[in-house]
């Protein structure tokens, strides 16, 4: 190659390792998007009143990317007198209880003073993350263990 075959190259060898920085880059905001919401958790919140865990206590961390059909969360729970099974994000308003529209755990066991993290169980749609965005205090999220199947601690979105 001659000075100016050379010196073409190397400029196409620059636009394509600035094309791969900038893939780099979009990925890596795509994974870390969405928009952020978190609520704590009370054995208080759970209802009816009564039969949450009176002295369980936690946080749930959410990150909704409805480009991307998917909940991010880490959640984390103290207290707890079973083994943390399931969580998930229910439709409903404070003091009603209502249907489950994302997974974010089933069938796992954790003690009950912990952490997990992760996204949906592939439920997530577009449309209800839309919902979840648009009126987040008309969802809650709620943890339940094996003494509380219904619910353990419960925290409302948006509050």
């Amino acid at each position: 190659m001659d000075d100016g075959e050379g010196g073409f190259m190397r400029a196409v060898m620059r636009v394509l390792v600035g094309i791969g920085v900038a893939l780099l880059a979009l990925s890596t905001i795509a994974v870390a998007g969405g928009r952020p919401m978190s609520t704590d958790l009370s054995g208080a919140e759970e209802v009816p009143a009564g039969v949450g865990d009176p002295d369980g206590t936690g946080t749930a961390d959410l990150r909704l990317n409805s480009g991307q059909e998917e909940v991010c969360f880490e959640l984390t729970w103290q207290n707890l007198d079973g083994i943390v099974q399931r969580a998930h994000i229910h439709e409903a308003a404070a003091g009603v209880n209502g249907p489950i529209v994302v997974s974010l755990l089933e069938g796992q066991s954790f003690s009950g003073t912990g952490r997990a993290s992760g996204c949906d169980l592939g439920d997530a749609t577009r449309a209800v993350i839309k919902r979840i965005r648009k009126n987040p205090s008309g969802f809650y999220v709620n943890i339940h263990d094996s003494v509380r199947t219904g619910g353990a601690i419960r925290g409302q979105l948006g509050d």
